[in-house]
């Protein structure tokens, strides 16, 4: 699925600034997306239904929360 979106803003003069790019939605399964998050340094995984309790690991609809460990 493509959409093209349009942001629209007010520079500091007050002339307005216009940007548009195509968005394409992508789908991941929990452990797609956790596996890209441990890869890019992320730790302490935790996968949790929209309402912030416990996701069973076949729900599609989901949030993923995880931390980057101090430098």
């Amino acid at each position: 699925l493509s959409i093209r979106l349009r942001y629209e803003r007010t520079g500091c003069a007050g002339e307005p600034e216009f940007v548009e790019r195509e968005w394409r939605r992508h789908w991941w399964s929990q452990s797609q997306f956790s596996d890209m998050l441990r890869r890019a340094g992320f730790e302490r995984i935790r996968i949790v239904r929209p309402d912030g309790g416990a996701a069973t690991p076949d729900a599609t609809v989901f949030v993923v929360l995880a931390q980057r460990p101090e430098p």
